[in-house]
């Protein structure tokens, strides 16, 4: 008889192995199969995200089209100064719960009815105090803000408006972020990313044509966020409606809450006036037809802000949902798969505004505004930046390391107005974009180094070799047609979309796609068939 502590014999030692082999593929099968779950899971939230956000993104630029071709670049530039300042304030206003809807939410979701319904009605209601104490702060200093700080005394009815709309807005973000906590994102799309543009414009378009002017926007923008509120609400209480599990547990404390959401909400105020401030230092610096100028300039590349909001509506509950749950593979992959799809989805309109910026600008928002092309570029060029570093900031958010993301956000501000202040007296509005960009770039630069030090993730693998591959092709492609194009704007831009779109994704094909982009080919033939019909 064997010893117990003897080795085991050769038949026995192979036995052990073989089943330790077995054991081992079985847990790399079941590995392979969760994280293409994921896969899936971020690949139809994106494309449902991504084809709300580019939608809702095309009506919101068709009615700042409408609003700057009727009013003009001056009163457009008065206009679009106060819609910064509204954005800026509805990103601060609600103190970061919109996201501490999506962090706590996802895990409460399906099991913990009770606690999930106190955490929303704790978030909402404290945003609504948040939206009047804002509102009614813009209100009543809208003479000193217009007069004094400004210097433009017709923005006082611009900002008094706004702050009547600032409640509403900040309800939507919050109302609207709840319903992603259930990891599906066609309520948030609807309400926030369609409805309230929608509204806006057809609200807007006769209102301005029957001259209603300055005044007529603002209502109509006004009365866009009531109803983009009224629909996001009404699906909320849908998809809350059919929960039935209710396993009990304990309630997050107030305290616990606002240590996720304070600052949250400050690093992405932060993250927001990196994107707007330079809209506000021109306000200060520069005549109002340059504000008209380059905000028709920053909504021509606001695309890239789209796709990876797009990533941005599913990757957060995912991230906090796997995270939770210590599957950091899980959540590594997801950060790759989605930084490279991010990409992809950029490049053929990075080609398409390099090469065709001014005639962009021309086709879009009229001849008044094709001088902000050099500006376009520039901006072009940060957002890129911006996408390739994909999801870092909401990988440091979601895992609980939203102290760093606002150590950085911050200093990336600070360094954000000194570069404003030193080049827009210089440089103008072109100043202005370089500030952006370098700040931009610099900042989700910082914080890809971070994740990969705290939470020992990196974005980028060798599957990228091909993707740098397709963008020199597509470069090339493009240079090489450039020359050729007849001069119309809309001609040029629109055979510079097929071709550069044509010669990324060819050799991509053609060196043979990863297991995971069967999901992105799928994303983009329904974008091409969507833009057949």
């Amino acid at each position: 008889m064997r010893n117990p502590i003897d080795p085991p014999e050769t038949g026995e030692s192979n036995r052990l192995s073989a089943e330790d082999s077995s054991t081992a593929a079985r847990t790399r099968q079941n590995h392979r199969s969760a994280v293409d779950g994921d896969v899936k899971i971020l690949a139809s939230g994106a494309r449902v995200a991504l084809f709300g956000k580019v939608g809702g993104r095309g009506v919101h630029v068709i009615g700042q089209v409408v609003a700057a071709r009727i009013l003009g670049a001056e009163i457009f530039g008065l206009y679009a100064l106060g819609w910064t300042i509204l954005r800026i304030a509805t990103k601060l206003g609600p103190l970061g719960l919109d996201q501490a809807a999506v962090r706590f939410g996802a895990g409460y979701w399906q099991e913990h009815k009770a606690a999930l319904r106190s955490l929303l009605r704790r978030s909402l209601g404290l945003a609504l105090l948040s939206g009047i104490l804002l509102g009614g702060g813009l209100v009543f200093g809208a003479p000193m803000l217009a007069t004094r700080i400004f210097g433009k005394p017709d923005l006082e009815v611009v900002f008094r408006v706004f702050g009547v709309a600032l409640p509403l807005a900040i309800l939507l973000r919050v109302t609207a972020s709840a319903t992603r906590a259930s990891q599906l994102v066609k309520s948030a799309v609807l309400s926030e990313d369609i409805g309230q543009p929608a509204a806006f414009l057809m609200i807007a378009t006769p209102w301005l044509l029957l001259g209603g002017g300055l005044s007529g926007a603002l209502w109509s923008m006004t009365v866009s966020f009531a109803l983009a509120l009224g629909l996001a609400t009404v699906l909320l209480k849908l998809l809350l409606s059919p929960l039935q599990t209710d396993r009990p547990a304990p309630e997050l404390p107030l305290r616990k809450i606002l240590a996720f959401s304070l600052p949250a909400s400050l690093s992405g105020t932060f993250v927001m006036l990196l994107v707007w401030a330079d809209r506000l230092m021109i306000g200060l610096l520069r005549p109002a037809a340059d504000i008209g100028v380059y905000q028709a300039a920053s909504q021509s590349a606001i695309l890239f802000a789209v796709i990876l909001g797009a990533f941005a509506s599913i990757f957060p509950p995912q991230i906090a949902r796997l995270y939770h749950a210590g599957e950091t593979r899980r959540v590594e992959q997801l950060y790759r798969v989605s930084t490279k799809w991010g990409l992809y989805l950029s490049i053929p309109a990075f080609l398409v505004i390099f090469f065709e910026s001014r005639n962009l600008l021309a086709l879009i928002f009229g001849p008044e505004f094709t001088r902000g092309w050099v500006a376009l570029l520039i901006l072009t060029v940060g957002q890129l930046g911006n996408v390739a570093t994909g999801g870092a900031s909401q990988l440091l958010t979601m895992t609980g390391y939203q102290t760093s993301w606002l150590i950085m956000s911050s200093s990336a501000l600070t360094a954000n107005l000194a570069l404003n202040l030193l080049l827009i007296p210089q440089f103008g509005i072109e100043g202005a974009a370089t500030a952006s960009a370098l700040s931009l770039t610099g900042l989700f630069l910082a914080a890809v180094v971070r994740a990969r030090k705290v939470l020992r993730m990196w974005p980028y693998d060798a599957r990228y070799l091909k993707g740098l591959l397709a963008v020199a092709c597509a470069a090339a492609a493009m240079a090489a047609i450039h020359a050729a194009l007849p001069a119309n704007p809309l001609a040029r831009v629109t055979i510079g979309a097929v071709v550069a779109t044509g010669a990324f994704f060819l050799p991509l094909v053609l060196l043979g796609l990863d297991p995971e982009d069967e999901q992105i080919r799928r994303l983009v033939g329904s974008l091409w068939r969507r833009t057949r019909t």
